[in-house]
């Protein structure tokens, strides 16, 4: 076991419980980036490279990046299906649709919310399965839309997480600590008995740190490690936790 994982393995209270994050931790896309966005414009006899795509699409974001609190937007599906259509507007219109048709933009949203649009990594199964073998409590904390509770129904796993939780739902982005205290508060765990476990440095290590968590960095690609202890995929993880939830480590 390499040493960079000692701080997972040093604290003193047991572990009870492990919360994910889910774009590139759990799942991805089913058919690349930016692939059901090409289809939805091409539908629409609009035709855009998914590079291009991509770019908009970032640049939209990119104010609502960090520790952002919508919740005034996230009291209903409605709501928040309606903030971020606006936000779409913005990179489609910069993509050059321009005035941006409605039917356009409900396309889009529709595309990005099919729960066949996604799916997940071959190792979650078996490694949820497992890890609920343990008795650990599990879960996904996830800068997502209102919809990923769809994407787990639809892989057949609805009933492997014992919360799932977005920020479209709550109202605040990681690495915002309002969303972390509402998985801590669903858990009824103190923050040093879970460990989040996810692939961006800010929103998965940092942000659970500081909301007193433990937290260790997942890179399926293998490109970002630098000196942070981190795990390729769950097969590892699960190599790394007790047989059993609340054993010392």
């Amino acid at each position: 076991m390499n040493d960079s994982f000692a701080p997972l393995r040093l604290r003193a209270d047991p572990l009870h419980a492990i919360l994910f994050d889910f774009y590139d931790t759990l799942g991805t896309r089913a058919q690349g980036a930016a692939a059901i966005e090409i289809e939805a414009l091409r539908s629409f006899g609009y035709e855009y490279s998914a590079g291009a795509i991509a770019e908009a699409s970032r640049r939209a974001w990119a104010p609502f990046d960090g520790a952002l609190d919508h919740s005034a937007h996230s009291a209903s599906a409605e709501q928040y299906l309606a903030w971020r259509s606006e936000i779409d507007r913005v990179w489609l219109t910069e993509l050059g649709i321009d005035p941006c048709p409605e039917d356009v933009l409900t396309r889009v949203s529709a595309a990005s919310d099919d729960p066949g649009a996604y799916r997940l990594f071959d190792d979650v199964p078996g490694a949820l399965t497992e890890l609920r073998r343990r008795g650990y409590g599990l879960g996904v904390v996830s800068n997502w839309g209102w919809e990923l509770p769809a994407i787990f129904e639809h892989a057949g796993l609805a009933g492997a997480l014992d919360l799932l939780i977005t920020s479209a739902r709550c109202g605040y982005r990681k690495p915002h600590p309002e969303i972390y205290r509402c998985a801590l508060r669903q858990l009824a765990l103190a923050p040093s008995q879970v460990l989040f476990v996810g692939d961006n440095p800010e929103a998965d290590i940092a942000g659970p740190a500081a909301a007193g968590m433990r937290a260790l960095l997942i890179d399926r690609t293998e490109v970002q490690n630098g000196g942070v202890g981190c795990v390729a995929n769950l097969e590892v993880l699960l190599g790394l936790l007790p047989e059993q939830a609340g054993e010392p480590q």
